[in-house]
C-alpha cells in the first residue's frame, strides 16, 4: 500500500520567497507614502473648511460695567444725644395747660388753641408749677391739664406775687417727681436743655444769670431775679421748663425778650419749700425787711454822687405813692430813705440776686444783720425780720 505524502514547508526557507515579500511591502510603502504626500493639502484645506462652516460670529464686546460694592445694612438703632436723665425716663414731668371753652364737647378732639402753655409737674398726685403768664385771669374751673390723652380738671390753685410763679393742683396721678437746681448754683455758660413741649428737648446755655431791668422800684418780699436762656429760634411756651444735664429743674419760661434775644426764666430753687408750705398751711409767708428799693446793679446814672455800684437803695415808689420804709415794718426807726444796703449777715449784694431773692433763705423772726451805707457813710444794725402772705387763692 503506497504511503501518504506529507505536505512539504521547504519553500519558506527559500531566499527568493522572501525576497519577492520584502519586494511587495517596499512597494506598498512607497506607494502610501506617494498618496499621503499628494493627499496631505486636500485634506488640509477640507478640513479647513469643515471648520469654518461649524463656527458663528462672536458677539461683539460689551463695554464693561463698574463694580458695586453692597453695604451690609445696619439693624442697630442710632444712639440718642440726649442725657440718660430724659432718654431713661419712663414719662415727662412736663404738661400741657388747655383752656376749656363752653362750646368744648365730649368726645371732640382739643386744637392748639386751646393749648395755653405748659405746667411742670411737682408731686405724684397732681401738684403742678407754672407762671403767672400763662394763668392770667382764667378762673380754674375754665382750665385744665392734658395728662394720659384727656384733660385732667384743676381743684386748687395759688398765685405767689413774690416770684411770679402758681401752684395747682390736679386730678391727674402718677406724674413724674421732680428735683431742683438751687439758684446760687448756676452759672454763666452752663449748658440746659429746653423742654417746648412733653418730650421735646432742645439743647440752650445760660447767658446770663440775670436779666436786665429798668430802674423799677420793689417790695423786698419780690424776688425779681430771671435767668436768660438762649434760643432765639426755638419754639417755646409760657411754663416750658429749663433743666440741667441730669435732670433737675432749673426754672420755667415767664416770657421771651426780643431786647436781650433769650428767655426769660423764673428760677425753680423755693419751689420745694414754697409747696411745702402751700400743703402745710394753705399759703406761702415770707421773711420781710418792709422795704423798697431800687437794685443799683441794674441802674446807670450819669452822677452816682456817693451811690455804690451795686446794692438795694431804699426809695419811695412815687406811682403807688407807698414809702421806702413801711410805717408798720421791722425795719422802722431802723432804716431810712436813701439807705443802700450792701449785705445782710454774709450775703453780699453783688447783683447776681436781688435784696428779695436773698430774703427767700430767711425765716421770719428771724434777727439779721444789715449793713450798708447812709449819706456815703458805713453803717451796721440789727433787725428782726417781720412775716407777709404772698399768696392769693386762684378762683
Amino acid at each position: 500500500m503506497a504511503k501518504k505524502r506529507e505536505p512539504s514547508f521547504h519553500i519558506l526557507n527559500s531566499p527568493i520567497f522572501w525576497a519577492a515579500v520584502f519586494s511587495v511591502l517596499v512597494s506598498t510603502g512607497v506607494s502610501w507614502l506617494f498618496a499621503q504626500y499628494r493627499l496631505e493639502p486636500q485634506i488640509e484645506q477640507l478640513a479647513q473648511l469643515i471648520l469654518s462652516s461649524n463656527t458663528t460670529e462672536a458677539p461683539p464686546a460689551q463695554p464693561s460695567q463698574p463694580s458695586v460694592e453692597i453695604v451690609p445694612l445696619e439693624t442697630r438703632p442710632l444712639e440718642t444725644a440726649y442725657p440718660a436723665a430724659f432718654s431713661e425716663r419712663r414719662v415727662s414731668p412736663l404738661l400741657q395747660l388747655v383752656r376749656l371753652s363752653p362750646k368744648t364737647v365730649a368726645g371732640v378732639p382739643l386744637t392748639e388753641d386751646h393749648i395755653l402753655g405748659d405746667v411742670v409737674a411737682l408731686t405724684s398726685d397732681g401738684w403742678v408749677a407754672t407762671t403767672q403768664t400763662v394763668m392770667k385771669d382764667y378762673r380754674l374751673a375754665d382750665l385744665g391739664v392734658l395728662w394720659n390723652g384727656e384733660v385732667k380738671p384743676l381743684t386748687l390753685g395759688y398765685r405767689d406775687k413774690s416770684t411770679g410763679l402758681a401752684y395747682l393742683k390736679t386730678e391727674a396721678t402718677g406724674l413724674s417727681i421732680t428735683n431742683f437746681v438751687r439758684a446760687a448754683d448756676v452759672v454763666t455758660g452752663s449748658a440746659v436743655w429746653m423742654e417746648s413741649a412733653p418730650s421735646v428737648l432742645h439743647p440752650e446755655s445760660i447767658i446770663r444769670l440775670r436779666s436786665p431791668q429798668v430802674a423799677t422800684v420793689l417790695s423786698s418780699e419780690v424776688a425779681s431775679r430771671r435767668f436768660l436762656v438762649s434760643g432765639a429760634s426755638t419754639e417755646a411756651s409760657p411754663g416750658s421748663a429749663i433743666w440741667d444735664g441730669a435732670g433737675r429743674l432749673i426754672g420755667v419760661v415767664e416770657d421771651y425778650s426780643d431786647k436781650d434775644a433769650g428767655w426769660r426764666i423764673i428760677p425753680a430753687g423755693m419751689m420745694s419749700s414754697d409747696l411745702a408750705n402751700l400743703l402745710s398751711t394753705n399759703q406761702i409767708q415770707r421773711a420781710s425787711l418792709g422795704v423798697r428799693a431800687i437794685d443799683l446793679s441794674q441802674v446807670t446814672f450819669a452822677d452816682r454822687a456817693n451811690l455804690p455800684v451795686r446794692g438795694a437803695w431804699l426809695e419811695p415808689d412815687r406811682v403807688k405813692g407807698l414809702p421806702a420804709v413801711d410805717k408798720k415794718g421791722p425795719s422802722i426807726d431802723l432804716l431810712q430813705e436813701g439807705d443802700v444796703i450792701e449785705r445782710i449777715e454774709r450775703d453780699i449784694l453783688d447783683g447776681n440776686a436781688d435784696l428779695g431773692e436773698h430774703l427767700l433763705e430767711y425765716r421770719s423772726g428771724a434777727s439779721v444783720t444789715v449793713a450798708g451805707t447812709r449819706a456815703g457813710k458805713p453803717f451796721e444794725t440789727k433787725v428782726t425780720l417781720g412775716s407777709v402772705v404772698t399768696t392769693e387763692s386762684i378762683k
